[in-house]
Order: C-alpha cells, then structure tokens, then sequence
C-alpha cells in the first residue's frame, strides 16, 4: 500500500519549510554576519597551574577484607605532574592491620576546579595481625612494597572533597587496597 499525502499534509509540509526558511534568513537591524576572520582568536594556554593540597579521610579497605582505612596526603603539582606524599592504614578491628608510609609521583588532569589524578611510588609498608584470645600479635618486618594512589577531587575555593582508591601491591603480607572519601585543603 502506498502513502498518498492529502492536501492538509501537503499545506502543513510547505508551511513549516518555509517558515524555517524564512526564520533562518531574518538577521535583526544593523547586524552584520561574522566571518571566521572577525571570531574572537582562541586563547593560548597560560603558564602551568600550580596547586598545592593537602587530604584526610575514611573508608573501607577491599583488603585485608572488612577493614577500616584513613589516609593523610600532601600533594604538589606544578602543571600536569603531581608529586605527593601518602600515609596510610587500614585494618580489621581484630585480624590482619597494615600501615604505610609512601612517596608517590604521577600526573593529573588539567581542571581548576575537579580533576583526575594517577600516581605511583614506593612505600614503607608495617604489617601486623592480632587476635581476641591468647595468641597475642604477630608484627611482621617493614617491608618496601611499590605504592599507588588514584583520585578524583573537586573544590569549592579553598575547600574540597575527594574520593581515593589507594593500596600497595606484593605478597600478601604487605598487599592492601583501599577506598576513601577525603577532605581537602588547597592553596
């Protein structure tokens, strides 16, 4: 079966084309159209944005499974590179605990206000394990483990809120992974 547009169809068509058409070429009084030549030029890029931050928080470790982590951060970043300094632990209320202390260097997105951060470095990774009856506690040697942080951030002025995943990676006693909402301090 084939369409067959009625003479209402056919009016409503030829209307709206050209009323489009005659909308689109309606400029108001004394304006003149803009040419590629008289468009404002795009700016160039200022020096680079230097920050300087520093994070606190609480969160939840993946692990060791079921703990409770902090994080205390100081970060600097002349531009897209960010350098920063981490200390950090989470542990079980009883069960397995790990404590580190990193230095960290990776890069961030360029946004004043949020952006996105990746680093990586080497930590000074404390790992003990404690129990509720007689076996008391067993503290493991510190150990030298390689040390990761990711995070978003936004501020607010001089205040702002963060979300970090951050951990250190070997053998399981010296492995962690946690996750953490922050607070920030910029300068």
């Amino acid at each position: 079966m084939a369409f067959v547009p009625s003479r209402k169809t056919g009016r409503i068509a030829l209307l709206a084309l050209f009323g489009a058409t005659g909308l689109a070429a309606q400029q108001s009084p004394g304006s003149v159209p803009q040419s590629d030549s008289l468009r404002a030029p795009a700016q160039t890029p200022g020096p680079p944005l230097q920050r300087l931050w520093f994070t606190g928080g609480f969160g939840l470790g993946t692990w060791p499974y079921a703990s409770i982590a902090g994080i205390a951060s100081g970060w600097y970043s002349p531009g897209d590179v960010a350098l920063g300094a981490r200390v950090a632990h989470v542990g079980q209320l009883i069960g397995e605990e790990r404590s580190d202390r990193a230095l960290l260097i990776g890069a961030r997105t360029r946004g004043r206000r949020g952006f996105l951060l990746a680093a990586a470095g080497v930590g000074s990774v404390a790992s003990w394990r404690s129990c509720d009856g007689p076996c008391g506690e067993l503290t493991r040697p510190r150990a030298t483990a390689p040390a990761y942080s990711t995070e978003a951030h936004a501020n607010f002025g001089g205040l702002g809120a963060g979300l970090s995943m951050f951990g250190t990676l070997g053998p399981a006693p010296v492995r962690y992974n946690a996750f953490a909402l922050t607070v920030d301090i910029w300068w």
